[in-house]
């Protein structure tokens, strides 16, 4: 689809404005407590369309910001076609002073997802979907079974989710591996816990072009 440049930036503006639409569907009922919804571009930077960022900026909060990339290539001298789109989170966490890009957070503390054949709606779901697993909607809490000394339980928001457990000198896990530390079996019961969060936000949000139209 050739059009010109102006065109393209009107395409864009409207795409990322449909973006930006979508991931509010996304995410609602799904903020943690004492986080709250930021979109005057005046406040944000750059190509963001929305940020989510708790009320108090303290060491270790941890806030995330939207964005939506289209690019073109050159048709001719006046034309242009738009080509690789993508929407990304990226994780960010209050450092000492001010906002750092947060590290744990995806891949070098951003999640991508290309945009395949126009469908923004698929994209938009997976970017979510994957953000909903990540630290700052988690919260996991281990603790100490009350019973067996040597028998630990994973909760999220107060529901056990996984347990580990020593058994001789290795440690258990739900998965069925066994690990040589405690940090190692802990680390893989979150990722599986970490799994199934992420199957229900897909089984969530599989109506979102309903829930968006």
């Amino acid at each position: 689809m050739k059009m010109t440049y102006a065109q393209f930036w009107d395409w864009s503006a409207k795409r990322s404005l449909e973006v930006k639409a979508l991931v509010q569907l996304a995410m609602l009922e799904t903020l943690p407590e004492g986080a709250f919804q930021i979109d005057d571009r005046d406040v944000l930077f750059g190509k963001a369309l929305l940020a989510y960022k708790p009320t108090e900026h303290l060491p270790g909060k941890k806030a995330i910001v939207v964005s939506h990339s289209l690019n073109y290539r050159l048709a001719d001298d006046q034309l242009v076609i738009p080509s690789v789109e993508s929407v990304s989170i990226d994780g960010e966490v209050f450092g000492a002073k001010t906002w750092e890009t947060d590290c744990e957070f995806g891949v070098q503390g951003r999640i991508t997802v290309e945009v395949i054949g126009s469908d923004l709606v698929n994209a938009v779901r997976e970017l979510v979907s994957q953000t909903l697993t990540q630290a700052m909607f988690t919260d996991f809490v281990w603790q100490k079974n009350g019973h067996d000394p040597l028998k630990r339980e994973l909760f999220l928001r107060g529901r056990k989710v996984q347990s580990v457990w020593k058994s001789g000198n290795r440690w258990g896990t739900l998965v069925g591996n066994s690990h040589d530390t405690l940090a190692l079996a802990m680390a893989e019961a979150e990722a599986a816990a970490r799994l199934v969060l992420k199957s229900f936000h897909d089984e969530r949000l599989a109506g979102l072009d309903r829930m968006a139209a």
